[in-house]
């Protein structure tokens, strides 16, 4: 239609210029005829006299002639042009009807080709689906502004339904086109939520104020993009390209951006309340100061924040828990035991460790005996990677169940038989026909005979000549290994390169078996201890008795207490007086002293019949604790989840009989609870709070416990002065003491 209004405008331009080239014409004619007259009027006297007459006749016809001349030769022309413009006209008129009716045509019949996409796009077959989702891009021309909404609409019907890959992906595709044609204005009045769009391009499209919350859009390409504004909260962005982007007062609250891009991001205003961050990278990015949720994010697993630019408090807030940048000498450091692969104290003080170290700036890489895939993600953030060297364990377990976890700690009967890995048992396994290292099982490692075919060993062998070939080709400076476990493979690790190494003692097998040794486990201790160039043990106790058994040189091994990472349970009590519930969190094996903890009970509940002692953990002791009435017996629960088992209890009684450290000790002191332990331990070492007891001096412990049940004064003070020890204790800056081992060892 504005085709047609444009040809009428030009018809009657034309015909009024042609009418006013006529009027010109008659002018000019009529100014030459009056020239004329006045040129006749001047000739001499002597001429006038001689056909004064006749001429006096001719001036006064050419007179009247002059006067009408000009409206005659206007009209006489006017007529041709009147004619004219009415043949215009009516051509123009006609040629309107035609274009109309072709306008229609074209409308009937674009009208057509979307009701019969339409049709294909809600067909049955994939491949039907697929034209009709193709053929819908030819609506996003800018030409067929009356058919964007509908062609958009069925899009994201589509979109939001559709089951079939291949299908899913051609939407993608031309939702893409979609965005890069229509208005954004037009984008947004239609509701993208849910929708699946993996891998969908959508760079440097202008998607402000979208709807897309709750949509899947994994891997898509993002960068540059305008989503100023857009509802992000709850889409899944894993992988997500959002490099550049501008998400000024974007919503992306509980959004999963685990492993996505957000370099050089625009995110002021933005909200990230609860958002996944798993290695998510935002180097160069740009948080305001309203950005909101921000305290929310577990920012030790966010790459390149440190290059973001962050509220400064925030940064300094940072800074000071996760420390500067790797920095420094390399440190490779080897661990049996890492998530979900782990048996309660050994881990956790690994695990305070790492952390405390990083405050300090220490460059550290993680060296792990299991396939990377079986292990939990950055279990120390991304500033210390993880590296597995393949291994398959035979079964995972819970903190505290080692009965069934490939494990230093085992159970006193049968440390390495069938007892320790399940029913199926490791050497059956299909795993085992397919490792040559396992089939050889009557070959002797390290002449220790036929006790080192044992599973645990065999892995222990493996690890040592995997990290031997992975350590040829690395760079770094010192190895740190945890437990005997890791000893042989740190040790040759260390010879591969030239560089020292450190034995780090959790406990020994004298302090995990009272009874009932391990000759070959004695044997790799002492090997270990004598071949590293310093150790480090957790407590004077476990110092004096590695110099007893193993002769080992006072001047090389020291004693440094666990650390301990700010953090840990919420500040807010947890612990209860009126309870009255004891709990024992740990092992049940005789070094722990289960069976010390249920005689205590007995004695406890014969003045106080109300007191409930709780047990949570597994362990060979097991099936005798489950026919003793006193106490109620619990599985073992997850690590990540020990916290909660602290709450609503009155006290902690760690009864063991040998106990390098004690890392429950310094839990439950954060949480509000009272805690007995044995005063021969490192957490007796390191503290004065709580009550130190002697484990086998029933009465005297009973004793005390009743005391502290019956009196809520005593009970609140002790818990205070816990309290304010464990506060203060991450700033003793054990890490410091552990670097100094290092130069020690490196000089």
């Amino acid at each position: 239609m504005t085709r047609h209004r444009l040809l009428l405008a030009i018809g009657l331009a034309l015909a009024v210029a042609f009418a006013a080239l006529h009027y010109w014409t008659a002018a000019r004619i009529t100014d030459r005829a009056e020239q004329i007259a006045r040129e006749a009027s001047q000739l001499a006297g002597d001429q006038l006299n001689d056909v004064k007459a006749r001429e006096e006749l001719i001036a006064k016809r050419l007179e009247n002639r002059l006067r009408g001349f000009f409206w005659q030769s206007f009209l006489g022309n006017l007529g041709p042009v009147v004619t004219a413009l009415v043949a215009l006209a009516g051509l123009l008129t006609g040629l309107n009807s035609y274009l109309a009716s072709r306008e229609k045509e074209r409308i009937d019949r674009a009208g057509a080709e979307l009701k019969d996409t339409l049709a294909r796009v809600a067909g049955k077959e994939p491949r039907e689906r697929m034209v009709g989702i193709v053929g819908l891009q030819q609506f996003f021309a800018a030409e067929r502004a009356d058919q964007h909404l509908p062609a958009l609409a069925a899009l994201i019907a589509a979109l939001r339904i559709e089951e079939n890959d291949e299908v899913r992906r051609a939407a993608g595709v031309v939702a893409s086109a979609a965005a890069a044609a229509l208005d954004p204005a037009l984008l947004a009045k239609v509701s993208w939520q849910r929708l699946r769009l993996r891998g969908v391009d959508l760079a440097h499209r202008r998607l402000d104020g979208l709807d897309l919350r709750d949509a899947d859009l994994e891997d898509a390409d993002l960068r540059s993009a305008r989503l100023a504004g857009a509802r992000l909260d709850a889409a899944s962005l894993k992988g997500a390209q959002l490099d550049d982007a501008i998400l000024t007062g974007a919503d992306l609250s509980h959004a999963d951006l685990a492993g996505a891009s957000l370099r050089g991001a625009q995110l002021a205003d933005a909200r990230l309340t609860g958002a996944k961050v798993l290695k998510m990278d935002v180097t160069g990015a740009v948080f305001g100061e309203n950005s909101a949720g921000l305290d929310t994010l577990r920012w030790d697993l966010v790459k390149g924040w440190r290059e973001a630019t962050l509220p400064a408090p925030l940064k300094a807030r940072l800074e000071e828990r996760y420390g500067p940048a790797p920095r420094g000498p390399r440190v490779l450091m080897l661990m049996w035991e890492v998530p979900p692969f782990v048996s309660g104290g050994a881990w956790t003080a690994c695990h305070h460790l790492v952390r405390a170290l990083r405050r300090h700036g220490a460059d550290l890489t993680i060296v792990a005996p299991w396939d990377t895939d079986t292990l939990d993600e950055l279990p120390f953030g991304v500033d210390v990677p993880v590296i597995g060297m393949g291994l398959m364990a035979p079964q995972a377990s819970g903190p505290y169940g080692a009965a069934t976890l490939v494990s230093a700690y085992g159970t006193a009967r049968a440390p390495y038989g069938a007892a320790a890995y399940g029913a199926s048992g490791y050497a059956t396994s299909g795993y085992a026909a397919a490792s040559p290292w396992l089939r050889e099982s009557g070959r002797a490692w390290s002449g220790y005979g036929a006790s080192s075919g044992t599973p645990l060993l065999r892995l222990t062998q493996a690890f040592t000549q995997r990290v031997q070939r992975w350590a040829a080709d690395k760079d770094f400076a010192l190895v740190h290994a945890h437990d005997w476990l890791t000893w042989p493979a740190a040790r040759a690790a260390a010879s591969a390169r030239g560089v020292h190494w450190i034995a780090h003692v959790h406990s020994l097998e004298s302090e995990r078996r009272p009874s009932g040794r391990d000759p070959i486990i004695l044997r790799l201790e002492a090997e270990g201890l004598k071949a590293a160039n310093r150790a480090i043990v957790p407590g004077a106790s476990t110092r004096r008795r590695a110099i007893a058994e193993y002769g080992l040189v006072p001047e090389r091994i020291v004693a440094i207490a666990n650390a301990l990472s700010p953090g840990g349970p919420p500040p807010a009590r947890m612990g209860a007086f009126e309870t009255r519930r004891v709990l024992f969190l740990g092992r049940l094996t005789a070094q722990k002293g289960p069976d010390l903890f249920a005689e205590i009970a007995a004695r406890v509940k014969r003045d106080l019949p109300d007191a409930v002692f709780e047990m949570i953990g597994s362990g060979e002791s097991a099936a005798m604790l489950e026919r003793r009435a006193e106490i109620t017996l619990r599985p073992a629960i997850d690590w990540q989840e020990r916290a909660t088992a602290f709450s609503q209890v009155s006290a902690l009684l760690l009864p063991s009989r040998a106990e390098p450290f004690g890392m429950v000790v310094l839990e439950a002191m954060q949480a509000g609870v009272p805690v007995l332990y044995p005063r021969e331990s490192g957490a007796a070492d390191a503290l004065t709070s709580g009550i130190k007891i002697t484990p086998t001096a029933i009465e005297d412990v009973a004793q005390q416990l009743i005391n502290l049940l019956t009196n809520v004064e005593t009970w609140e003070e002790i818990v205070r002065a816990q309290l304010v020890e464990i506060v203060a204790y991450p700033k003793r800056d054990h890490a410091a003491a552990i670097a100094a081992a290092w130069q020690a060892a490196m000089a």
